[in-house]
């Protein structure tokens, strides 16, 4: 057991896959949730399902969980935003500055956004990576490839907190591919020229990830570029192969694979196109750099969203 204390800020996909593994290292968990998730939590059990094994292995553990103002009374250690960031509108409020704030957001603007609001040294910047499905309220399904966590210092080459390490080396401990890098923000963008790019691309497509491979491999790796462009502009150090490498990684997944900004889109539901790819191109166009595939894709997936 660990006198640790983690806030979780919702129990979807992301928020149960790594509550997990922390209740099993004997972590406390709390989670921030509400409507339909709330409820199943009060009166059951979060479930976490392994799938990448040829049979699948079902956790189910138990946590606290309400809202917010709740979790934070408790003191946590550390507080884990596992939130699909729908908005920037006043999510960070309510937070102070002397707990950790851990921004998994699949966006290259929410972790600045969040420091805006509680200041840099509270804020850790994070890259979540694994596909992870949700399955119903408070069930997550971990499909086969990676699975991990990295997290970093806003400002390169300071530590993070203790209680984050700590965090961490539990996580580490129970399988997850999770460590601290000097340099989160390379990190940040490397993932976000991942996903971002697949999945707004499989949605105006609406095909899976071997399709972009495949019929549509040209326009996917200029998008890669030019959000490398882009992060080099913004002062992120990527390196030359970061394009070359990261099309290698999206060779290696499987086929089938569909981002969950892609199902949302697909399902006219509220969805991560603005924070994912709006992210990138907004920060481009501040910038002045040139990126016409990402800024096409966007504005017609936008235009296309706003319809339905």
């Amino acid at each position: 057991m660990t006198d640790l204390h983690v806030c979780i800020v919702g129990a979807g996909a992301v928020g149960v896959s790594f509550a997990a593994p922390l209740v099993r290292a004997g972590v406390r968990v709390t989670f921030v949730a509400r409507g339909e998730t709330l409820e199943h939590l009060c009166s059951g059990q979060a479930e976490f399902i392994d799938a990448r094994s040829g049979q699948a292995e079902s956790l189910c553990f138990s946590a606290d969980a309400g809202p917010l103002e709740q979790a934070l009374a408790a003191r946590p250690d550390v507080v884990l935003i596992a939130t699909k960031a729908f908005s920037f509108e006043g999510e960070f409020d309510g937070f102070g500055r002397d707990v950790p704030i851990v921004v998994t957001h699949n966006s290259v603007e929410s972790a600045i956004r969040a420091a805006e609001v509680v200041g840099e040294q509270a804020v850790i910047p994070a890259v979540v990576r694994g596909f992870m499905h949700h399955e119903g309220p408070a069930t997550a399904r971990l499909l086969p490839g990676p699975w991990g966590l990295n997290v970093g210092s806003f400002a390169p080459g300071q530590p993070v907190p203790e209680t984050v390490g700590r965090m961490i080396g539990l996580l580490a401990s129970q399988g997850v591919d999770a460590a601290v890098l000097d340099n989160i923000w390379v990190d940040v963008w490397e993932k976000a020229m991942f996903v971002a790019t697949f999945g707004a691309l499989g949605a105006l497509a609406d095909k899976p990830l071997g399709y972009a491979l495949s019929e549509l491999r040209g326009d996917l790796q200029e998008m890669m570029e030019e959000t490398a462009r882009i992060g080099r502009e913004c002062g992120v150090p990527l390196s030359d192969d970061v394009v070359v490498r990261t099309m290698a990684f999206a060779d290696r997944m499987d086929a089938t694979s569909t981002s969950s900004m892609q199902r949302d889109i697909a399902a006219g539901r509220r969805n991560e196109l603005d924070v994912q790819l709006g992210s990138i191109v907004r920060m481009g166009r501040d910038r002045g750099v040139h990126a016409p595939v990402c800024g096409v894709v966007y504005d017609v997936l936008k235009a296309r969203s706003a319809a339905m």
